[in-house]
């Protein structure tokens, strides 16, 4: 598939970015070194203070298919937002600052998206790197811990929530423009979950497909997290999603994501150390379910004791 249109890009690559100088140029790199070359690249930069635009005028001086744009720091989902409105390509793609893709990515996703036109969203395997590129988790080892199935819709997204069963974060994600004028966009509202919620509203009306090849590498590494913070977004999510999916008013169901979101909470607090939050979390959640919270505290000490053999 080649340009649409008056010379428009076939493919619009958004780049969120907030004071992400350090990781922007191996993302960049990655959109230039793609072998389907028929894209323009969006980098929004959400207020940053630090030389991300030095970082970007270099690109955009040595390649005519980047484009910058500046603006308040308001989160990522308006920073991607501001990129779609600002886009012209028939097929959106979303890559966040820090991570990479794989040279074949837009490659493999667009033949997918042009052959089914069924399909709102591809989406594909990854595997986790460090700040050093150095991978720490393949997707072999991913994908023993969760369930991704090939072909998704909206019955599986309400059957697996809230584990998201799309693969890899926004930036494994191409999304076929006119979905936008049926679901919608990014909430700005959500915090966390941006995506989870965008996708479910896609696979109301089209098909996602998961493409069964490692075309990103997703940076993680150590950030400090506000965890009541994190737990106040997470509210926010389900508070939406409880409007949008009946099952969650259950009684039963709000058990199951109370407890889900208190061993998220536990695990970010032993993760940076925060041992006297994470005792709080502990006893609070004791009192609301103690025998799911002794069940799950069992298991971790299992778990704890096989990795120490």
């Amino acid at each position: 598939m080649g340009s649409i249109g008056d010379n428009l890009p076939t493919v619009s690559v958004i780049i969120p970015a907030y004071n992400s100088a350090h990781w922007l140029p191996d993302a960049l790199r990655s959109v230039q070194d793609q072998t389907y070359t028929e894209w323009e690249c969006v980098v929004v930069d959400d207020g940053s203070t630090d030389n991300t635009s030095e970082v970007v005028k270099g690109f955009l001086e040595e390649d005519g298919r980047f484009k910058y744009i500046s603006k308040e720091n308001e989160g990522p989902s308006r920073a991607r937002n501001v990129g779609i409105e600002s886009s012209d390509g028939e097929f959106v793609a979303f890559l966040d600052a820090d991570d990479i893709w794989l040279p074949e990515k837009l490659h493999c996703q667009i033949d997918v998206l042009a052959a089914r036109p069924e399909v709102g969203l591809s989406c594909c395997y990854f595997e986790i790197v460090d700040e050093h590129l150095v991978t720490v988790k393949t997707w072999q080892e991913v994908a023993t811990s969760s369930a991704f199935p090939d072909e998704i819709h909206s019955e599986e997204f309400i059957r697996c929530f809230p584990n998201n069963i799309v693969t890899g974060s926004a930036s494994a994600a191409v999304v076929r423009r006119a979905c936008f004028q049926e679901a919608g966009i990014f909430d700005p509202d959500l915090k966390i979950g941006e995506d989870w919620d965008l996708w479910y509203r896609i696979s109301l009306n089209s098909a996602i497909l998961q493409e069964k090849r490692v075309l990103v590498r997703l940076r993680r590494y150590p950030k400090q997290q506000d965890i009541d913070a994190f737990l106040w977004n997470r509210a926010k999510l389900l508070k939406k999603v409880r409007r949008m999916i009946p099952v969650v008013q259950t009684r039963s169901y709000k058990k199951y994501l109370r407890h889900n979101a208190f061993t998220e909470a536990f695990d970010l607090c032993l993760k940076h150390r925060l041992l006297l939050k994470a005792l709080r979390y502990l006893g609070q959640q004791t009192l609301r379910a103690p025998l799911r919270t002794i069940g799950y505290m069992r298991d971790r000490v299992s778990s704890f004791l096989r990795n120490r053999q």
